[in-house]
């Protein structure tokens, strides 16, 4: 099992969760971040329900589950094996560009728990039906089940949170 770590100034919480795999240490803490609940202006709270609050740093919102794990679900995993990401996932999260942040959204994201040859990514194709302010929805690649840190930079503002990402379901196996 390892334990997650809930990281915000006021909430601590930790969760027992299976071992990703072999490589990963048991004693590893998985340090998750929760919403801070910072409203943004207008119709935010739409965008951030069924099971996701907001988080906010540097004038960028994000949608991120409340409890710090993001579920994979299988219809979001890829399974064609001809794919480049065969064993991959992908979920969609909620951004919010605030007042005076403008630009293309870049999400990366690495691997905590354990050493990976491969990064986290968005799928940026998406930003561009969107424009460079306000809303875009998020496209996000995620190689396998684990603890992950993810950046958003736009332009010069910048956001990043941890979650616990957990394949579900009968998907495809995860990528060594």
């Amino acid at each position: 099992m390892i334990a997650i770590a809930c990281r915000y100034p006021l909430i601590v919480a930790v969760v027992a969760v299976p071992a990703a795999n072999a490589q990963t240490p048991a004693s590893f803490t998985c340090p998750v971040t929760l919403p801070n609940h910072i409203d943004a202006p207008g119709a935010w709270k739409h965008y951030a329900a069924d099971g996701h609050g907001s988080w906010f740093e540097n004038g960028l919102w994000i949608s991120i589950p409340t409890d710090g794990v993001l579920r994979i679900g299988p219809a979001q995993q890829v399974t064609q094996k001809d794919s480049k990401y065969f064993g991959w996932g992908s979920e969609k999260l909620i951004l919010l560009r605030g007042e005076g942040v403008r630009g293309m959204v870049e999400i990366t994201g690495q691997r905590l728990d354990q050493p990976s040859d491969k990064a986290a990514f968005n799928d940026t194709k998406v930003d561009h039906f969107y424009g460079e302010t306000g809303f875009v929805p998020i496209a996000l690649m995620i190689p396998g089940a684990g603890c992950w840190q993810f950046t958003a930079t736009v332009g010069d503002a910048s956001a990043t949170w941890v979650l616990y990402v957990r394949f579900l379901g009968a998907g495809t196996p995860e990528p060594q």
